[in-house]
């Protein structure tokens, strides 16, 4: 099964012939060139900082994935305080006792979403941070490895085709090699967050160019239909245009999983669940407004039928049939009738009201919950949402195709032009183009990424 998928997976970095059983393929096809294709120092070199890279770039993805996720949680905690609190005290004294109360649990919550809010935002700009520009830094230099061992097939031309040649000494073409990777480090190393933020503020036009100047290739007795010129022009079209052409292609190509790596499939699949949280959001929202409408028709009917019912009328109070018959009061003694008897004719009593029905507590606590169940879930779905903004804006997978789009445009121009040229000024001219294209498509890339917050 590792056979398998280490046969259909895309290779990096084979252009360098890093790869294991790469130089022996390299040798059968350009055995007479073989002294400036393969490079150990330089792909030692490359390794190291290659893995610096990855390893800071899994670091700033990690970190940046955990910010998220505990700024979401903030968030959500929140959510569920702001719709379900209670605004009880946090204990209560009963008998001299302290008794906790719901308003302990909700304290609880209130920290917990505080620590992971701050702790988000600490992720996010400090550790994804850090990371971030570990990973850039070597990815800069990594980058310009490539280019220096590729620009030497253009800017060092006369010494290459001369030391493969009649009477030539590759060892010492060796040592020249050696030198030129001095000043090469000597230029970078310890110098990468410098040699970074150049990039980042806009390089000049003719920054890609890695060497020292010296007199044009084109300009020296350097026949195009020499052997070693076609077998080194041949191995730069395949190992250097192609290869990048095919490098584009894979990243623009498709990929499936829940956590792909290939910013195509990582811009749909945050559209889809995007799109997905947005739909749900809209369902919540009609869920909510047809409850209100059918609580408000509801209310309406009970006051509608606790208007028609009918007040009761008072009746008088009938004697008993065997009572006797109350005498009149008699009149005063100044014949005024202020008088009283000792008893009074009794007042008439009202019958009682007929019971209206109570109004149903457990439906309307039923319905209160529902309504509050639809604001939760409302405000998870848009901050689901605002989680999957701040992970684009994290990863930038859109930028990146967009700028893989243009890259693949460019380069398939590049190799058109290099396949038509018929001088070898004209191969010469196209490859600088390649290698200028190739610098600044890095310079995109950094420029991205040093934009690029995992922040809410």
């Amino acid at each position: 099964m590792s056979l398998v998928h280490h046969k259909v997976e895309h290779r990096y970095n084979d252009d360098l012939l890093a790869n294991d059983g790469r130089p022996g393929y390299a040798a059968d096809l350009y055995r007479d060139v073989m002294h400036a294709l393969y490079d150990p120092e330089l792909i030692k070199l490359f390794n190291e900082y290659t893995a610096i890279a990855d390893d800071a770039k899994r670091k700033r993805h990690r970190h940046g994935y955990l910010a998220v996720l505990l700024g979401t949680l903030s968030l959500l905690l929140a959510a569920g305080l702001l719709v379900f609190a209670t605004g009880k005290p946090l204990y209560e004294v009963v008998s001299n006792e302290v008794v906790l109360t719901w308003g302990t649990f909700e304290g609880a919550i209130s920290l917990v979403a505080a620590v992971a809010g701050i702790a988000s935002i600490a992720l996010a700009l400090g550790l994804a941070g850090q990371s971030k520009e570990q990973w850039l830094c070597a990815r800069l230099m990594a980058e310009r490895l490539r280019q220096f061992h590729f620009q030497s097939m253009i800017y060092r031309l006369p010494e290459i085709v001369a030391a493969a040649g009649p009477g030539g000494d590759k060892a010492q073409f060796e040592t020249e090699r050696a030198l030129w990777m001095s000043r090469f480090k000597e230029r970078f190393e310890a110098k990468l967050p410098a040699e970074l933020g150049e990039v980042i503020d806009g390089p000049r036009a003719d920054d890609f160019i890695l060497y020292a100047p010296t007199s044009d290739p084109a300009d020296c007795d350097i026949d195009k239909a020499d052997p070693l010129v076609k077998q080194l022009l041949d191995a730069y079209e395949h190992l250097r245009i192609t290869h990048q052409l095919q490098f584009a292609n894979h990243k623009l190509g498709a990929q499936s999983g829940l956590f792909p790596s290939l910013p195509r499939a990582q811009a749909k699949l945050i559209a889809f669940l995007s799109f997905f949280c947005i739909g749900l959001l809209l369902v919540s929202d009609i869920t909510g407004a047809a409850s209100y409408i059918y609580q408000g028709s509801q209310a309406a009917m009970c006051c509608k039928s606790s208007t028609n019912v009918p007040e009761p009328r008072a009746e008088r109070p009938r004697p008993a049939p065997d009572a006797p018959a109350v005498p009149a009061a008699p009149t005063g003694t100044d014949g005024s009738g202020g008088g009283t008897t000792p008893t009074q004719a009794a007042a008439p009593t009202p019958r009682a009201a007929a019971p209206t029905a109570a109004p149903d507590t457990d439906a309307k606590s039923q319905s209160g919950h529902v309504a509050g169940i639809l604001h939760l879930a409302a405000l998870c779905l848009a901050i689901a949402v605002l989680a999957l903004r701040a992970l684009e804006e994290g990863l930038k997978p859109d930028r990146e195709v967009e700028r893989y789009i243009k890259y693949k445009s460019a380069v398939q121009r590049v190799r058109d032009r290099f396949a038509s040229a018929k001088t070898l000024w004209g191969k010469l001219d196209a490859m600088k183009d390649m290698e200028r294209l190739a610098y600044d498509e890095l310079c995109d890339f950094l420029r991205t990424h040093h934009e690029a917050r995992f922040l809410m």
